[in-house]
């Protein structure tokens, strides 16, 4: 049974307000952020740069879990673009065939390609490296030109389906580029924050290493989810927290949504 791919081409027509927002501190301004501690928030009577931590201000309820191997499937288990896959799609009676779920893959860059259009080549968590090639308009091209590409970064496909290159090599042809991401940090340090934002642990402590004050706790202002009982132990934890400040804003998107039921295709 073919894939329906005329409606999916509708529906996963996908534009990133969002998470370019999110993204855009890894370049300009938002580079100077990472070269030294994010302000942590403070009672405002210190400092005008600070803010009250309010504990009411804890992490969002947490939807999505980079561990689900259904929502983020490697390679071998995302679906065939020519097969009919029950557990990422539904048959109606007129014949089409739509989405049952959110699904999305992730793939750590180990290496690319520019030749008329851009060709990635990424490994997933089970050690397996695919193509991902751009089809696009652009041909993947705006993430060479913005410079989002980088062999340690970690690409996200949304709604992948596997195919079959006239090369014989296995991979994803990617038509709509909004379906893509590029995470400015590895999949390893990704899942890694995912791991510590669904620590209960994690909310409520002084991140420091052997402090578990609970009182009184600061709220690092880059990721708003590290908390510090104080200043200089925030300042003694930045080189440890800085490369995860980043991989806990690139992972925020991915687990505030909901990957089961499907309505309406997520996006970017």
């Amino acid at each position: 049974m073919v894939v329906n791919l005329s409606y999916s081409s509708r529906i996963f027509s996908l534009s990133c307000p969002g998470l370019d927002s999110a993204f855009t501190r890894t370049t300009g301004a938002a580079k100077k952020q990472h070269q030294g501690p994010a302000h942590i928030s403070r009672n405002s009577g210190d400092s005008a740069n600070f803010t009250l931590a309010s504990m009411t201000e804890r992490s969002s309820t947490l939807l999505g879990d980079l561990r689900d191997k259904r929502a983020f499937p490697i390679f071998a288990d995302c679906p065939y673009e020519n097969k009919a896959n029950t557990r990422y799609f539904i048959s109606r009676g007129t014949g089409a065939t739509l989405p049952r779920r959110h699904w999305c893959f992730f793939g750590e860059v180990v290496d690319f390609v520019v030749f008329g259009r851009l060709t990635i080549d990424a490994r997933d968590t089970s050690g397996r490296i695919i193509r991902i090639s751009f089809y696009d308009d652009n041909r993947g091209l705006r993430f060479v030109t913005n410079d989002q590409v980088k062999k340690g970064y970690t690409v996200a496909v949304l709604y992948p389906l596997q195919h079959w290159f006239l090369d014989m090599s296995q991979g994803f042809r990617v038509e709509d580029v909004s379906k893509v991401m590029i995470l400015p940090c590895s999949l390893r340090r990704l899942r890694s924050a995912n791991d510590r934002l669904h620590d209960s642990r994690s909310d409520g402590t002084c991140w420091t290493p052997d402090c578990n004050r609970t009182e009184g706790l600061l709220r690092c202002s880059g990721c708003r989810k590290a908390l510090y009982c104080s200043m200089d132990h925030q300042s003694a934890a930045w080189k440890d927290h800085k490369p995860e400040c980043k991989a806990l804003q690139a992972v925020e998107w991915f687990t505030q949504k909901d990957w089961g039921t499907y309505r309406t295709a997520h996006s970017f």
